[in-house]
């Protein structure tokens, strides 16, 4: 079946098209009904299958087998489940066995016919308007003849009789084909089956029942879970059914073959390149073939995945994920409608946090939470929720999977059950586009472009956590090592962006981590001279300066052992810095003359001497505080950067104090100031005073003034 053609479910009715090989079936269930109906009794015969095992396909081949190659049959089709009750279901069915009635005998069949329902109507719940709702284009020459034989009722078995005689001399045969009947309801099925074993019995009329045995049991005891009531209802049909031929499940080779065929049509029409010796592909195309047993399951699944990857672009999703999704869709709508809902328990975000129990030892029920049906255990449910969700096995997420567009990950979730990009969601294809760009045209403000003139601010976080993914580096060998046309590309949206420092998940913010993960991977073979030309793009000097310290600073840490170029990056970040303390420290002066009309401490004076001792150019510092400048500080407004103060929010008097001097940090940057932590002139200070005109007093407390030397 081709996704393309469409799918409309109708069943096949000639061996051109039986691509299940079920011709020679076919043709020994048409040989069994000739050779035992040879006796006039009437008999009953069932095709029965799970719905869309392909009964009612194999019903049609059967009776062109009867009409095409035997002489003298007539075949009508009956569904009950068509009727809208238990009166309009007797008049179809009563219309049916009409058009197969032998022509010179159809309007005395029906005359006696009649008789025979009045008469029985009581037993059989079939009263008169059974009889008037008989479709009057197809029994109207015998209305008013089966009207005036209902006013004389005769004993049901005299009218049986006499009708059974009536059809006995007729020479052809006649086949019913009852399609459905497990479908109906319980009082209708109980109803047909009630006519076919009293009324449908006459001689040379036979019928052909299709269903499913295990819907049919359950609607006939009226409950699933009561296997004795199933037995009962097993047994009944015993009585009803002479011979049955159960229609073959498809075999595992037809199943592969037709869900291959479907997924390789799909493929070829929607751009997509399956590779199917990848075990995560054939992994997902062992679980189709587990869940899709009947050619209806199979086809409505591939038309249902066509239609859906009709609405994504190959680079927007995993194609593995909605095929196994689709699965659920089809096979287990009630899981499927749950996961939205259950967002938050299944997926995990850009630093791999998944939401757990908060007791290790507790277990979440995920059978529970998905609302899946028993049994949970060994279930394909199960599979395939496991498979799409890392999070129900209490598993991190691989790296592979954590940077890739999979269900898994909160800010692609969405996607594949609305089926659109839209809200905070951002076209991967617009990042890959940006990096495309960069990398093959060397086009540096592709980054900036992107922001400037596609994202909306909204947009921009998600972007950035998919662009971080995609370019820093996992592994720390050579090859992994950041190119500096990316570092420049970075450090110019850094200068683009809007200066926040009120939160670490700005853009702003994140585009600073950004940059500090590039440098931790930096080419080390880059001249510092150039690194320092592209981080002038940075823009604001404080920023630099963090960038740069952070980035020495985790170059320096325990993690960074395993970098078979720590030395060289170390040094390269390091001179770096050294290029770059003029500026710094040039900022970072005039920001400290800013304070003296100042009533509190800007943070960044701290940062900034942080990062400065963390670069350790104290050479290029010092020659700037011997200048003569109006700028430059004096010694205890510099000491003043490194007094720890203790800050609560809200901020308020009694939850703020000064903590003391760092002094090991000052002498990183300054090893040659002497000072002394625990100077007792800090006793006469407050401490909660955070001033800055007070910090200044603390630093200066702590500050050993040199000895005069003696006078002669």
């Amino acid at each position: 079946m081709s996704a393309e053609a469409g799918w409309s479910d109708e069943p096949i009715n000639d061996t051109d098209a039986d691509s299940l090989q079920r011709e020679n079936l076919a043709k020994e269930t048409a040989q069994l009904i000739e050779r035992v109906t040879a006796s006039q009794a009437s008999k009953v015969f069932a095709l029965t299958g799970p719905w869309g095992s392909g009964k009612t396909s194999l019903a049609l081949i059967i009776e062109g087998q009867l009409k095409g190659h035997r002489t003298g049959w007539k075949t009508a089709h009956f569904t009950p489940w068509a009727a809208a009750d238990t009166e309009s279901m007797t008049a179809e069915f009563i219309a049916a066995l009409a058009d197969i009635l032998p022509d010179d005998r159809r309007t005395k069949a029906l005359e006696l016919l009649g008789q025979a329902i009045t008469v029985g109507s009581s037993g059989l719940s079939v009263a008169l308007p059974a009889m008037t709702g008989i479709p009057a284009g197809r029994v109207t020459q015998t209305g008013k003849k089966v009207r005036d034989w209902l006013t004389k009722p005769k004993p049901w078995h005299k009218a049986f009789d006499e009708l059974s005689k009536e059809l006995a001399g007729s020479r052809g045969r006649a086949l019913i084909l009852v399609d459905d009947i497990d479908r109906i309801d319980q009082e209708q099925l109980a109803l047909l089956l009630k006519i076919i074993r009293l009324l449908g019995r006459f001689p040379n009329i036979h019928y052909l029942l299709m269903y499913d045995e295990r819907t049919l049991f359950e609607n006939l005891s009226g409950d699933r879970n009561d296997k004795s009531a199933a037995l009962y209802a097993n047994r009944y049909m015993e009585k009803i059914v002479q011979y049955q031929v159960p229609v073959p499940p498809m075999s595992r080779y037809q199943i592969e073959q037709r869900v291959q065929q479907g997924l390789d049509d799909i493929a070829a029409r929607r751009g997509r390149q399956w590779g199917w010796n990848d075990s995560a592909y054939r992994d997902a195309r062992d679980i189709l073939v587990a869940a899709l047993k009947t050619p209806r399951g199979i086809d409505r699944y591939v038309v249902q995945l066509d239609r859906l990857l009709a609405l994504h672009s190959p680079e927007e999703i995993d194609d593995i994920n909605l095929m196994l999704l689709t699965v659920l869709q089809t096979q287990d709508p009630v899981v499927y409608s749950r996961l939205p809902e259950m967002k938050g328990y299944l997926t995990f975000d850009n630093r791999k946090h998944v939401r757990l129990p908060l007791d290790k030892e507790e277990s979440i029920n995920w059978q529970a939470v998905v609302g899946a049906a028993e049994p949970w255990e060994g279930s394909l449910t199960k599979e395939i929720v496991n498979t799409l969700f890392p999070a129900t096995l209490e598993k991190t997420p691989t790296e592979s999977i954590a940077s890739s567009n999979s269900i898994c990950h909160d800010e692609y979730f969405d996607r594949y059950f609305v089926h659109v990009i839209h809200g905070e969601d951002v076209p991967d294809r617009l990042l890959d586009d940006a990096l495309k760009q960069l990398q093959e045209k060397n086009e540096r403000s592709s980054l900036v472009a992107l922001f400037q003139e596609q994202l909306s601010e909204d947009q921009m976080g998600v972007a950035l956590g998919r662009l971080i993914q995609r370019t820093v580096p996992k592994t720390l060998d050579q090859e992994s090592q950041s190119p500096l046309g990316l570092v420049e590309a970075v450090a110019r949206l850094h200068g683009f962006l809007p200066e926040r420092r009120d939160a670490a998940m700005t853009p702003y913010g994140r585009v600073q981590d950004w940059l500090i993960q590039l440098l931790e991977h930096v080419d080390t073979t880059i001249p510092a001279a150039d690194l320092v030309g592209v981080l002038g793009h940075v823009g604001e000097p404080f920023a630099l300066a963090e960038i740069l310290g952070h980035a020495l600073r985790n170059s320096q840490n325990d993690r960074a052992r395993n970098d078979p170029h720590q030395a060289e990056r170390v040094a390269l970040l390091k001179d770096a810095g050294v290029q770059c303390t003029d500026e710094l420290v040039s900022a970072w002066f005039d920001l400290i003359s800013q304070q003296k009309a100042a009533t509190e401490r800007d943070p960044r004076l701290v940062r900034m001497g942080l990062m400065l001792s963390v670069i350790g150019d104290s050479e290029g510092f010092l020659r700037r505080m011997s200048e003569k400048a109006e700028e430059v500080p004096s010694q205890e407004e510099v000491v003043a950067c490194y007094i720890a103060v203790e800050e609560w929010y809200p901020r308020s008097s009694a939850s703020s104090s000064v903590q003391g001097l760092d002094e090991g940090t000052l002498h990183e940057l300054w090893p040659s100031l002497p000072v002394d932590s625990t100077s007792t002139e800090q006793s006469s200070l407050d401490p909660y005073d955070v001033s800055w005109e007070n910090i200044v007093k603390f630093a200066r407390s702590c500050i050993i003034q040199e000895r005069m030397p003696p006078q002669e």
